[in-house]
């Protein structure tokens, strides 16, 4: 799971793992009725490698989407 910032939902939607790293795709929407300002870092939880936007953004405007990419430590494979 991901702990979304305050006014924003996510949903899981795609998984991969390897070379013990797992790496999710969170699909992320505002669910405001205003723009949010957004940061890589609001995503970061313990055992958190890197998290990276789908495109460069500072805000998520009233009811859209974009995708959230979180690498975290995996299973040994």
């Amino acid at each position: 799971t991901l702990q979304a910032p305050a006014g924003l939902s996510s949903v899981a939607d795609a998984v991969w793992t390897g070379n013990h790293l797992k790496m999710v795709r969170f699909a992320v929407e505002n669910k405001t009725l205003s723009a949010l300002n957004i940061r890589e870092s609001d995503f970061w939880q313990p055992g958190t490698r890197a998290v990276m936007f789908s495109q460069p953004a500072s805000q998520l405007l009233a009811g859209a989407c974009m995708d959230v990419y979180v690498i975290r430590d995996g299973e040994g494979n």
